[in-house]
């Protein structure tokens, strides 16, 4: 929320977004305040029963009884704590490429444990980072050369689809304000912070001015890295982005520096008080076909440090429920 009040979209998350299962354990934790405070905040049931359906929608249309797997990198992975929850809640198997095989048009998982049958997989969950299926000259990677044969016959469905990366593109969302008028004829109930796609020429002379005054980020990088903004860095960092945007400017965008709203926050650990520090909310909304759930319930992140703008948990930052009254 900005300033003036008015709530705007930072970023849109398409590929493999998170916090969901952080968002539940957050209302588990504070579940006895909400009813020794007397208020009644929405429930969040809905937001499992919608990811399970969607993923079951996915399935090919013959299998009633789909088998899902959450496709992961495992420990290795900052959101390996997800992984692990979601599936349990949902009832799935975590699995890693390397457990993964294919058959001919069929994606099998190996077992595990005392189990060694192999099972035909119907539907990945994909939840790692890199993600390709083909590599930019066309070869496929290791993952496409499990999935492509299974996807293009039919006997595998993928959640988010592949192609999704193209919406959570930084550089997508500076034109997202366009594209609804474009393909709806409407305005956007909620505006997008502006932003400048650095990549195309025009809008590159109008931010390099100013780029001392804009937030940079690097398209490519997720979780806050990399992210410079300019009225908070040091001239060093300025400088840097400065002459890494000059140099290979199709690979960062800007956007407008917005003070993020401040919020009462516990901070020192136990024994520690409350101190305003900056805040962000994160929504979910989950699609299947036609049907649409926005989750009555959001995962604010907040930066423990005092003044600091990037709220991301891989920079630091912490989360809080949120209600909905």
């Amino acid at each position: 929320r900005c300033p003036d009040g008015e709530f705007r979209v930072l970023e849109d998350n398409l590929r493999a977004p998170s916090g969901l299962a952080y968002l539940l354990a957050a209302r588990e934790a504070v579940g006895p305040l909400i009813l020794a405070s007397g208020l009644s905040p929405r429930g969040l049931d809905c937001a499992l029963d919608a990811l399970n359906g969607a993923l079951r929608a996915a399935a090919p249309a013959d299998v009633k009884d789909p088998n899902i797997v959450l496709l992961s990198d495992g420990p290795s992975s900052s959101a390996f704590y997800e992984h692990r929850e979601l599936a349990r809640l949902l009832g799935l198997r975590v699995a890693t490429i390397g457990d993964l095989l294919r058959d001919g048009e069929h994606l099998l998982v190996r077992g595990h444990g005392d189990d060694r049958v192999e099972r035909e997989v119907h539907v990945v969950y994909r939840r790692i980072d890199d993600e390709r299926l083909t590599l930019p000259g066309g070869r496929p990677t290791k993952l496409g050369e499990l999935m492509l044969e299974p996807l293009l016959a039919g006997r595998l469905g993928c959640v988010n689809s592949p192609g999704s990366g193209i919406a959570d593109d930084k550089a997508i969302h500076t034109y997202v304000e366009r594209m609804i008028d474009f393909y709806l004829g409407e305005a956007p109930v909620l505006p997008s912070v502006p932003g400048y796609d650095l990549g195309d020429p025009a809008q590159l002379e109008r931010a390099l001015p100013r780029l001392d005054e804009l937030v940079v980020k690097p398209r490519s990088e997720f979780g806050g890295s990399g992210v410079v903004v300019g009225p908070l860095a040091s001239n060093e960092q300025r400088r840097t982005s400065r002459e890494m945007v000059q140099e290979h400017p199709e690979r960062f965008v800007a956007q407008e520096a917005v003070a993020l709203s401040i919020h009462p926050t516990v901070v020192g650990g136990v024994g520690g008080g409350l101190r305003g520090r900056h805040v962000d909310l994160r929504p979910f909304v989950i699609s299947s076909g036609e049907e649409v759930t926005v989750v009555p319930g959001g995962l604010t992140r907040f930066a423990l440090r005092e003044g600091e703008m990037v709220v991301n948990s891989g920079q630091g930052g912490g989360a809080k429920d949120t209600w909905i009254i």
